[in-house]
């Protein structure tokens, strides 16, 4: 069974700042992690006169490049797909994926604060199992979690199954 969690919060949040700790501490203890993130703007991963480009723009229905290190895929697509819809077509299977942003997807959540009316914005986009800022304990209630360490001790020891963690590498909290 693959471990889900999305991480939401609004812009400049500490979204990638948190998932890029877990990504270390899950590979520290040899748990293999993908990632999925959402963009709200478009982006464009060919350079102009490529071969890839040239494909793309020929009206390739996918391009796959292989080098020496990495595999990219692009998929030219208008249909509004969910984390779900990709994970499914995710070429390597992890114990665990990460999925920044898809905020109305079904997948346990940490919201991120970074604002008091976050909360509130956050809220109904369920289902949230922790709320946590990188900004000011303030924004917290009793029991939730402030700063990257301790998000990052409270996903390794509260929300991924035990037996994924059982007998890894002691943490360094």
């Amino acid at each position: 069974m693959v471990v889900t969690l999305q991480v939401i919060g609004y812009k400049n949040s500490g979204k990638t700042t948190v998932i890029t700790a877990f990504i270390r501490e899950l590979t520290r203890r040899h748990i293999s992690v993908s990632v999925i993130k959402h963009s709200s703007h478009e982006i464009e991963l060919d350079v102009a006169g490529t071969d890839t480009a040239q494909f793309t723009a020929a009206g390739a229905a996918s391009t796959v490049l292989k080098t020496a290190s990495t595999l990219y895929y692009q998929q030219p697509t208008t249909v509004q797909l969910t984390a779900a819809d990709i994970m499914t077509g995710l070429p390597q299977k992890s114990a665990v994926v990460l999925i920044e942003g898809f905020k109305t997807d079904p997948f346990p959540k940490l919201a991120l604060l970074k604002k008091p009316t976050d909360r509130q914005r956050l809220a109904r986009y369920q289902p949230i199992v922790e709320t946590a800022s990188l900004f000011s304990p303030e924004l917290l209630f009793q029991n939730e979690s402030f700063g990257v360490s301790t998000i990052t001790q409270w996903f390794i020891h509260e929300f991924l199954p035990k037996e994924l963690t059982h007998d890894r590498f002691s943490h360094p909290f």
